[in-house]
């Protein structure tokens, strides 16, 4: 039997095995030849790669556009703020 991926190399090396892949600076057969492991589970370990790449981007991404405003910026969009006290008519006291 064949050793784990995980016991030979560390997950730094298999992720930039990878990227070189994505970034067309290498073929499959020379990603699978340095990794050891056959064309199929190549494929398989990639799907899983960008699968949990793009869910990380998701997380950074909603992370970013939906934190809500500190004290110094504009409360104008959020409830609570001076344009939803005007339209709805909320007095300061009613918050």
């Amino acid at each position: 039997m064949g050793k784990h991926l995980r016991k030979l190399f560390s997950a730094d090396q298999v992720k930039e095995v990878f990227e070189r892949y994505l970034s067309r600076e290498i073929a499959v057969d020379q990603a699978s030849a340095m990794l050891k492991i056959r064309r199929r589970q190549f494929f398989k370990l990639l799907k899983v790669y960008r699968e949990r790449l793009s869910m990380k981007l998701v997380k950074n991404f909603l992370k970013k556009s939906f934190t809500p405003p500190d004290a110094s910026s504009d409360e104008r969009c959020w409830p609570g703020g001076s344009f939803h006290r005007k339209v709805y008519g909320l007095a300061t006291s009613q918050r």
